[in-house]
């Protein structure tokens, strides 16, 4: 139900996959490595289909050019105070712009149904990869149909209004969750005994070096509008992390603009080697994506 509800932006997809496994990029792309946990892909289009008693099956909506996730599901961005929203994650995102959802007038596109029309086609499983030949067949279909609609006159008449006065960020706002961000982070160290001085304009891989007692700690900050954790360490970031990981931080301040609290992530080595950031104080641990740099987010 939440599918095709903007946020901040973007769409989050969800469906329930067989033991909440999540999607399956071997599936979709091979690649030269395996495709490791928390991977993404990103260039993939997505139709939703859903049953409808006088239609069979039918198309209701598609993502263009959408980044799905590996083998995992995560938290979805702003959770609403409403029962079990917070257990609403997701496994793919794409662009609002991006994203079409059908009025139920114009829901006419059939899909055939495989316990009917036979193996290789959608309706054994939530999820359908299209890798049969005739899956092949039907997948070009597909992508004929959305090229012959006008996503633009769709998305205007389909989408719902924004969710708490959605907009865009632009720079004004940018700097202004970046400068929160570095106060909410200078004050907790400050309060915690350390001297901290700015170093975010020396190019050295980290915003801030906080010192107390002869101990040094390098802080990298990351602020966000919104509740979720979605942010990229750049290739210094990265290198410097992995180097001196045991006296870096990444300080992580959610709703920067109406809140002062910093989580604080040291880096660690997961059992198959790679590097993944932990919140001591809570427990959550972010996963890093390794692509040139690395990309953060958080698990459900």
């Amino acid at each position: 139900m939440w599918n095709f509800a903007p946020d901040a932006g973007k769409c989050y997809g969800y469906v329930m996959t067989g033991k909440f496994s999540g999607l399956d990029l071997r599936k979709v792309r091979s690649s030269g490595r395996p495709w490791l946990s928390n991977a993404e892909l990103a260039g993939v289009d997505i139709v939703f289909i859903a049953r409808r008693p006088d239609h069979g099956q039918v198309v209701v909506g598609w993502y263009r050019n959408a980044t799905v996730f590996h083998k995992s599901y995560r938290k979805r961005p702003n959770p609403k105070p409403k029962p079990h929203w917070d257990k609403l994650d997701y496994l793919c995102e794409v662009d609002c712009e991006n994203a079409v959802l059908l009025p139920e007038s114009e829901r006419t596109e059939n899909v055939p149904y495989a316990p009917v029309h036979g193996r290789g086609l959608p309706g054994h499983s939530h999820v359908w990869y299209g890798g049969s030949a005739e899956g092949k067949k039907l997948t070009d279909r597909l992508r004929r149909y959305m090229n012959r609609k006008q996503p633009g006159t769709i998305l205007r008449s389909a989408n719902p209004p924004p969710l708490n006065g959605e907009k865009r960020l632009n720079k004004k706002l940018i700097l202004a969750v970046e400068n929160a961000s570095m106060l909410a982070t200078t004050k907790h160290f400050e309060q915690a005994g350390y001297s901290v001085r700015e170093v975010h304009r020396d190019c050295c891989g980290w915003d801030l070096t906080a010192e107390r007692s002869g101990n040094i700690l390098r802080l990298e900050v990351k602020g966000h509008i919104g509740d979720v954790v979605r942010f990229e360490l750049t290739p210094n970031e990265y290198a410097k992390m992995a180097l001196l990981n045991k006296d870096y931080r990444v300080c992580v301040v959610r709703k920067a603009l109406v809140s002062d609290t910093v989580e604080v992530f040291a880096p660690r080595r997961t059992p198959d080697g790679l590097w993944e950031l932990w919140d001591k104080s809570n427990g959550t641990v972010l996963k890093l994506g390794e692509f040139i740099a690395a990309r953060a987010s958080e698990i459900a």
